[in-house]
């Protein structure tokens, strides 16, 4: 994959984090927004699938059904949580 040379304005506050965070877990500025770009898209995409999905099956959940769900937003949460340590 060819990487793309870019400029993007931040403020000072921001910057200062995004240059601790990337001491922190020894990886360039250039990833954590690479990562971070990746990831806002994924979660739009993700969203927006729900929206589709929900709009498809807008009846009303059984008890069984939530719980299920309430599962699976746990799960999600988790793997975000993994992702990001």
């Amino acid at each position: 994959m060819t990487a793309i040379k870019t400029a993007i304005s931040i403020d000072d506050r921001l910057f200062d984090q995004i240059n601790k965070l990337s001491n922190e877990l020894k990886i360039s500025r250039s990833q954590i927004f690479s990562q971070a770009v990746r990831y806002f898209i994924e979660r739009k995409n993700n969203l927006e699938l729900v929206r589709k999905i929900n709009r498809a099956y807008s009846d009303v959940l059984d008890e069984d059904e939530m719980e299920r769900l309430e599962m699976s937003k746990q799960k999600y949460k988790e793997v975000i949580k993994e992702t990001w340590q």
